[in-house]
C-alpha cells in the first residue's frame, strides 16, 4: 500500500536559514522533508525553488489547521508596523482555507470550535481547499506566481520542472485532549472523510494521511487510546498513513509506563499494515523502529535541525536560542557546561584521536577538534553578549555565536544520520545506553542520563 513516506528519516524545514543543512553534503543524510503550510504561504516562490530545484527530495506539507484551534495571539505580528495584526503568512493561509476558519479568526478574532463545523457542506468545502493548497500551491508558483518566470528559469536550468508535488496529502486535523475528546474526534473523522472525497473527486491518487495530535493524557488513558485506534481503523476514509504528534512528548523524560503507552499506541495504529510516522521523535523512536517493538510499524521519525524531537501543541514564544552539543553516547543534546563535564569524564579531552574514538568522529568534529580538544571544543559552546531594550530597560543576554550554532547544527545532523543508518543490533544499542548511564550518572546526574537506564527495558520488552 503506498504511503507517501520515502524512508525512515524525515526532517522538518524550519526557516529560510535552514536551507544549507538540507543541501549538498547533507542531501543524502535524510529521506524526506516536512514543510509547514505557513512557510509556503510566507515565501511561496522561494519554497518552490528550494523544494523543486535545489533539494529535489520527496516532501510533504503540514497544513497546520491545528493552529486555528488555540488563542489567536500566536498568529499576530509583533513588529512595530503591524503589531496586533494577523501575520501576512497566516492571513494568506487563512484566506486560502476559507470558512469556517476565516470567519472565526479574521471576522471574530477567536479560535475555531467544534460547532463551527456543523455544516457538512462548509466542512467539505473547507477540506477541499486545504487539499487543494497542498496539491497546487507550489505548482501554481511555476505558472502564475509573482516570480513564476524566475522559478521556471531555475527549474529549466536544473532540469527539474516536474518535482513540485508533495508525496502525500494531509487531511485537516485538530488537537485531541481529554476535555473535548469526542467533539474534536468527530470533526477530525469528518475532515478525513471529506479529504478522501476531495482526492477522489479531483482524481488525485496521492496517499491520504490522518494526522493525530493528542495530549499526553489521551496517550496514557487506555480507554481513549483504544477508542482512538478503533475509530480511525473503522473510518470509511481509510487513511494510508498515520502521522502522530503527542503534545510535548520528550522521550528522554518518560517513564517505563509512558514509553509502553506510546509503543502500544503505535502498535495499535499499525494493525492491518498501516504505516505510522512520529512527527516529533528522538532516538528511542529510531531504535524501536529499527530493532525494537516498533520494527515494521513505525516507518518514519521526524525531527528539526538540532531541535524538534518534542514540540508543544500550543506555541511557546520568546525563548532565548541556546546551542547544545549532541552527545552520541547518551543520544541527547546537552548544555555547554554539562557536555563539557561529560566529555571530560569520558576522557575525550585527552587528545584529538581520543575525542574521535570516545566522543564523535563526524565531519564537523574532525574539522573542529584537531589538536587541543579542551580548547577547541569551545567552538561548540562560545556565546556572545547582546544588549537590547525590553520594557523600557536595557537588557544584556548571552546568545550562541553564528559559528557555535552552525557547528552544533552540523554535528547534530551528522549524528542523526548515523543513528538512522548505522549497522548495529538492539543488544549493542542497549549496552551502549547502559554504559552511558553508568559512566555519566554521577558527574552530570539523572536529569541528563536517566533515559539511558529506562529505554533498554522498553526496547527489549523487559518492562
Amino acid at each position: 500500500m503506498p504511503t507517501g513516506i520515502a524512508g525512515r528519516h524525515l526532517v522538518r524545514f524550519g526557516t529560510a536559514a535552514d536551507q544549507g543543512y538540507f543541501l549538498d553534503e547533507f542531501a543524502d543524510t535524510y529521506d524526506q522533508i516536512v514543510v509547514n503550510a505557513n512557510m509556503l504561504a510566507h515565501m511561496p516562490a522561494a519554497m518552490a525553488t528550494f523544494l523543486s530545484v535545489r533539494a529535489r527530495k520527496p516532501f510533504m506539507i503540514d497544513p497546520q489547521t491545528v493552529a486555528f484551534q488555540h488563542e489567536v495571539g500566536h498568529l499576530l505580528s509583533t513588529s512595530k508596523k503591524s503589531a496586533g495584526e494577523i501575520k501576512k503568512s497566516w492571513r494568506r493561509l487563512i484566506r486560502s482555507y476559507g470558512n469556517p476558519v476565516e470567519r472565526a479568526i479574521v471576522s471574530k478574532s477567536r479560535p475555531i470550535l467544534p460547532d463551527d463545523f456543523s455544516s457538512d457542506k462548509e466542512c467539505r468545502d473547507f477540506c477541499s481547499r486545504v487539499v487543494a493548497f497542498q496539491s497546487d500551491e507550489l505548482a501554481n508558483e511555476f505558472q502564475s506566481g509573482e516570480d513564476a518566470d524566475y522559478v521556471k528559469f531555475l527549474a529549466e536550468e536544473e532540469g527539474a520542472d516536474n518535482l513540485v508535488s508533495p508525496s502525500l496529502i494531509v487531511a485537516p486535523y485538530f488537537f485531541l485532549n481529554a476535555q473535548f475528546f469526542d467533539e474534536w474526534l468527530d470533526v477530525n473523522l469528518r475532515c478525513l472523510k471529506s479529504g478522501r472525497e476531495a482526492l477522489e473527486k479531483g482524481r488525485n491518487r496521492r496517499p491520504l494521511a490522518a494526522q493525530l495530535v493528542i495530549s499526553q493524557e489521551v496517550l496514557l488513558a487506555d480507554e481513549m487510546r483504544s477508542k482512538l485506534i478503533k475509530t480511525y481503523h473503522g473510518s470509511g476514509a481509510k487513511p494510508d498513513v498515520f502521522l502522530l504528534w503527542v503534545d510535548s512528548l520528550n522521550e528522554q523524560e518518560l517513564s517505563v509506563h509512558e514509553l509502553n503507552a506510546y509503543v502500544s499506541l503505535v502498535q495499535g495504529l499499525a494493525e492491518g499494515g498501516h504505516a505510522v510516522v512520529n512527527l516529533y521523535g528522538g532516538y528511542f523512536s529510531v531504535a524501536a523502529a529499527r530493532f525494537g517493538a516498533l520494527k515494521n510499524k513505525l516507518v518514519g521519525i521526524c525531527h528539526g535541525l538540532e531541535y524538534g524531537e518534542s514540540k508543544p501543541v500550543v506555541p511557546i514564544t520568546g525563548g532565548v536560542p541556546v546551542a547544545k552539543y549532541y552527545l552520541p553516547s547518551v543520544h541527547a543534546r546537552l548544555p555547554a557546561r554539562v557536555s563539557t563535564r561529560a566529555i571530560r569524564e569520558l576522557g575525550g579531552f585527552k587528545n584529538a584521536e581520543t575525542f574521535r574514538q570516545r566522543i564523535c568522529n563526524c565531519r564537523v568534529c574532525k574539522s573542529v577538534i584537531r589538536g587541543n580538544p579542551a580548547q577547541e571544543f569551545s567552538r561548540f559552546t562560545d556565546t556572545k553578549v547582546s544588549a537590547f531594550w525590553r520594557s523600557g530597560r536595557r537588557v544584556a543576554m548571552e546568545f550562541p555565536t553564528a559559528e557555535t550554532s552552525d557547528n552544533c547544527a552540523q554535528h547534530y545532523m551528522w549524528r542523526k544520520h548515523v543513528e538512522y543508518t548505522e549497522a548495529t543490533t538492539i543488544e549493542k544499542v542497549c549496552t551502549g545506553l547502559k554504559s552511558g548511564f553508568d559512566n555519566l550518572k554521577t558527574p552530570i546526574g539523572l536529569e541528563f542520563v536517566g533515559h539511558c537506564a529506562i529505554w533498554p527495558k522498553v526496547l527489549q520488552g523487559k518492562a
